[in-house]
């Protein structure tokens, strides 16, 4: 006599494999390079060149610290991008004279 969660298990992967859902993007490094050479191609020609911001990096955060420095940036009248650029840069220079 089968097991009725073996049944259940191989019905719901048998629906699933008919809803042929895109899979995941790959998060390889190839991968996600070719992803922001994608997404820089579709920009419009003048904006990249005129901020200078031509790589895409994405990082991963503790949960609230996105929406709080979007908070704050909206406040400053910047994009978050932006203020946090300017945050890396300022953590660098510090880091570099106290490197020295």
């Amino acid at each position: 006599m089968a097991d009725p969660i073996d049944d259940a298990a191989l019905s719901f992967a048998a629906a699933l494999s008919k809803l042929k859902l895109p899979s995941s993007p790959a998060k390889s490094v190839k991968a996600t390079k070719a992803r922001a050479k994608a997404v820089n191609a579709k920009a419009p020609p003048g904006r990249l060149k005129k901020s200078g911001r031509t790589e895409l990096w994405g990082i991963r955060c503790k949960p609230g610290l996105n929406q709080r420095c979007q908070e704050i940036a909206r406040e400053l009248g910047k994009l978050d991008s932006e203020w946090a650029e300017e945050i890396f840069m300022a953590a660098i220079a510090a880091y570099e004279t106290k490197k020295s």
